[in-house]
């Protein structure tokens, strides 16, 4: 703001935007009614539906672990892991058909309790469910 020289950081909420892809631009209106028009962002937009049904084992698990997913239909699968304290330390993305298992080997991380985030995108809708699972 102003002649700060230090950065600041801004929130902005985008509602009422179409489902797909999306170009905002941001302008900066200075209190002298300048204006400063920036280029456009690209961002995406996509409705997530929750109601993605997976069944994961063994839990607890040494690391070697089957993801089943339950008639997603055919589309695309992203599966993140995060440990406890948020960070991303695997993943798997692939093209997946109607009730489509997945293996992921996770035995090189250490022992603890991680979240398993799974998204499925098919015909620009996006689904998605998280679930707990333990390494020992």
């Amino acid at each position: 703001a102003g002649n700060s020289v230090s950065a600041l950081n801004y929130q902005f909420k985008l509602s009422d935007l179409p489902s797909g892809y999306n170009q905002v631009r941001l302008v900066l209106v200075e209190n002298s009614g300048l204006e400063t028009a920036f280029i456009p962002l690209s961002i995406s937009c996509w409705e997530v539906v929750n109601d993605l049904k997976a069944i994961i084992f063994p839990n607890p698990s040494t690391g070697k672990i089957n993801i089943q997913l339950q008639s997603p239909g055919v589309g695309n699968a992203k599966i993140l892991v995060f440990n406890s304290v948020g960070q991303n330390v695997a993943q798997l993305e692939q093209e997946v058909e109607e009730n489509t298992e997945l293996k992921m080997d996770l035995s090189g991380l250490p022992s603890g309790l991680y979240k398993v985030q799974i998204t499925h995108l098919k015909d620009g809708e996006y689904r998605q469910k998280s679930y707990s699972i333990a390494i020992r």
